[in-house]
């Protein structure tokens, strides 16, 4: 069973990846929150009622996640494609009569597509991501939804998303593989974060589950950190 001995949840993010997962196999592997992604560019989540549904059903806490991409995903994202994808997000979060308050963790904006950056020249990029991101957060906000946050690896963190404006963004997912430690950090415009939440890994088992290897995350419910040593029953 998952234990949380120091301010630590863990939980899992969810798309079709992953198939029809139900959310009571996740609650008995001591699963306390899911992160279930809404859409990829112009589709949305095809499973993203069914998880809700079960997790609703099953009491497992719900943040949401969007991945930011170019309609055909290859050329550079428009503002227009900003400004879709952005609107398509709240339709579904209406339509499933989601509101800010229902969601107990952030919703994250996933900048880890190639087709945020494309050929902008080095000197902008960094500007013109904070622009797409700006836009995309606005939409949300208009629409009530203000608790948000992004999602980026190492790499992408450090090289496009270091200023000021990212570093001032509350929750930071990090996806940080393989790192041996209990409290990855980042910096970010000449100052140090520890992320609220740290994707460890993407090639953990459910027991129960045998159609995919899931991705794991740690939530750290405190701005301070104490080692912890949490058993789970998630076989690498």
């Amino acid at each position: 069973q998952v234990t949380n001995p120091n301010n630590v949840k863990v939980g899992v993010d969810l798309s079709s990846y992953q198939g029809k997962i139900e959310a009571d196999v996740l609650k008995k592997a001591g699963t306390n929150f899911a992160i279930v992604r809404a859409g990829h560019g112009y589709s949305t989540e095809k499973n993203f009622s069914h998880f809700i549904e079960e997790c609703q059903k099953d009491n497992i806490d719900l943040g949401l996640y969007w991945y930011l991409s170019s309609k055909d995903n290859k050329t550079l994202i428009t503002d227009k494609e900003v400004l879709d994808q952005a609107n398509a997000f709240v339709k579904l979060l209406k339509e499933n009569k989601l509101t800010s308050e229902s969601l107990q963790y952030p919703i994250y904006l996933d900048l880890e597509s190639d087709t945020l950056y494309g050929n902008v020249p080095e000197v902008i990029k960094i500007a013109y991501v904070e622009s797409l991101a700006r836009e995309f957060f606005d939409v949300l906000a208009k629409a009530g939804y203000k608790n948000v946050g992004i999602y980026a690896n190492k790499s992408y963190y450090e090289t496009y998303l270091s200023n000021a404006y990212f570093a001032s963004i509350k929750h930071k997912w990090y996806a940080r593989y393989g790192y041996v430690g209990t409290k990855p950090t980042i910096t970010l415009n000449n100052q140090t974060f520890t992320p609220d939440m740290w994707q460890i890994g993407d090639n953990f088992k459910i027991q129960g589950i045998s159609k995919e290897r899931i991705d794991l995350n740690y939530y750290y419910l405190k701005w301070f950190f104490d080692c912890f040593d949490g058993i789970i029953s998630l076989v690498k």
